[in-house]
């Protein structure tokens, strides 16, 4: 992903998708650097993961003991 905006090629960082060959060639041609952005992407589902386990945990717990 990358982590700055480049509006003359119509490339901006608050799109969430990774680039293709051909942009990254246009990218290089334009500009000697940029800012890659890496981090979590999926960090909303670990909260609601979590929020799922604590509802339906017991339950899960409950087969798995008794099958």
């Amino acid at each position: 992903m990358i982590g700055e905006d480049i509006p003359k090629l119509k490339v901006y960082k608050r799109e969430i998708r990774g680039l293709t060959e051909k942009e990254v060639r246009k990218i290089k041609k334009y500009r000697k650097y940029v800012t890659i952005k890496e981090g979590v992407r999926y960090g909303p589902v670990f909260f609601l993961t979590l929020i799922f386990m604590l509802f339906f945990g017991d339950i899960l717990s409950f087969f798995l003991y008794y099958i």
